[in-house]
């Protein structure tokens, strides 16, 4: 979370493009965080859930058909 907050935050050639960071939460990568910078020069921090939904992946297409 601090390397993307620092990258987010930093206004130099590599960043100039980039509208959003998003990076996993601290000690849980099932959760995360997104940072958007502001046109004032700021930094707004987000908290992204969990993903709870069914899995999108399915290796097993017969359990998913029953």
């Amino acid at each position: 979370m601090d390397e993307g907050y620092e990258f987010i935050r930093g206004r130099g050639p590599l960043t100039q493009n980039v509208k959003m960071c998003f990076t996993f939460a601290d000690g849980d990568t099932r959760k995360g965080r997104v940072f958007n910078g502001t046109n004032s020069g700021g930094v707004n921090n987000s908290p992204i859930a969990e993903f709870t939904g069914a899995m999108r992946m399915q290796v097993d297409q017969d359990a998913q058909i029953r």
